[in-house]
């Protein structure tokens, strides 16, 4: 099970999966569990995208989440971690971009 320290984690994630309309992001992250290297490729793109998306929203002018960049660095962390604890690291480090 994906441990988020913070729920705002997992909110965010919904937000932004459901802005870009990415209802396989929206699944996994509610039901807080990868079962395959393709879903972690899937979630890691996403993340990267996501980030995309709010440096080109200046970090959220909406304010409905304050202080995003270190929401995306908690975020970024405890996937990370979770990635690692299951075996797909590789997968998820492979993803992030140069």
């Amino acid at each position: 099970m994906i441990e988020f320290r913070y729920d705002k984690e997992r909110e965010i994630l919904v937000h932004y999966a459901s802005l870009l309309k990415n209802d396989t992001v929206t699944k996994l992250v509610e039901s807080g569990q990868v079962d395959n290297g393709d879903d972690v490729v899937t979630v890691a793109r996403f993340y990267w995208e996501m980030v995309d998306l709010t440096n080109k929203e200046d970090i959220d002018k909406s304010g409905k989440f304050d202080n995003m960049e270190t929401w995306l660095e908690r975020i970024y962390t405890s996937l990370h971690i979770y990635f690692n604890n299951i075996g797909y690291g590789d997968a998820w480090d492979d993803e992030i971009p140069e």
